[in-house]
């Protein structure tokens, strides 16, 4: 089974300005530089973070020619660490021209639960909500990084 998460938001900044930093410098916008390229995902638990180091492989960049407008920055990430006990992440960043100095940006994933049936449990008892806050908290540092 794989679940879906979404964010969404405009921000201040040309899209060009946007644009080119998803095309040429993405490592940056996760916070280093690779091979490999890593992160943190953190979270909340009752008042205690959870975070796990995880790393990310750069999928591809697209722009698509002709009517449509806009930029998506394709990207996967799994756990540095026993990544078979953790969800693997497919997800894009979007990014789309709304006026002349305003962006918006959409962050959409995809992830399945490991360990099939007993994963899924879990995720439906709370990993979900976990998984949630680390890429709404992902999400935020990278529109950080394109902001300005």
């Amino acid at each position: 089974m794989k679940r879906d998460i979404q964010f969404a938001r405009t921000i201040e900044t040309p899209y060009e300005r946007v644009r080119d930093r998803l095309r040429d410098e993405a490592a940056a916008l996760f916070g280093g530089a690779g091979p490999p390229l890593r992160t943190t995902l953190a979270a909340r638990l009752r008042g205690t973070e959870i975070s796990r180091d995880v790393t990310v492989e750069i999928i591809g960049y697209d722009e698509p020619h002709a009517e449509a407008v806009g930029a998506h920055l394709m990207f996967s990430a799994d756990a540095a660490l026993h990544g078979e006990l953790f969800p693997h992440l497919e997800a894009r960043i979007d990014a789309i021209p709304v006026a002349d100095e305003r962006t918006s940006l959409a962050l959409i994933a995809t992830y399945k639960p490991p360990l099939g049936v007993i994963g899924g449990a879990v995720d439906t008892l709370g990993l979900h909500h976990l998984a949630e806050q680390s890429l709404g908290d992902l999400f935020e540092r990278i529109v950080s990084g394109l902001e300005g």
